[in-house]
């Protein structure tokens, strides 16, 4: 997560907001290109859509999964607007 903190905090502290990371130790098997590219997409629009308040990404590790989570105070998703 390293190397996308230094990406997008420079944006956060633009717009006046936190920036935290939660990581875990743990060793993950992916296409890491693939996997950046997701969370940046992610925490892009997390950071575009937040007026306030700030984003927080944290993974959990269970068993044999990862689970990466992006949350953030930013308005949502109107429910008419939602993928089932």
């Amino acid at each position: 997560f390293s190397s996308l903190r230094s990406d997008f905090l420079p944006v956060a502290e633009m717009k006046g907001l936190t920036l935290k990371f939660r990581p875990v130790n743990a060793v993950v098997r992916s296409d890491r290109t693939l996997l950046r590219r997701i969370l940046q997409n992610i925490l892009s629009n997390a950071l575009r859509y937040t007026r306030s308040g700030g984003v927080l990404v944290g993974t959990r590790h269970r068993g044999d999964t990862i689970r990466i989570d992006v949350a953030d105070t930013g308005c949502g998703i109107p429910d008419d607007q939602r993928e089932a």
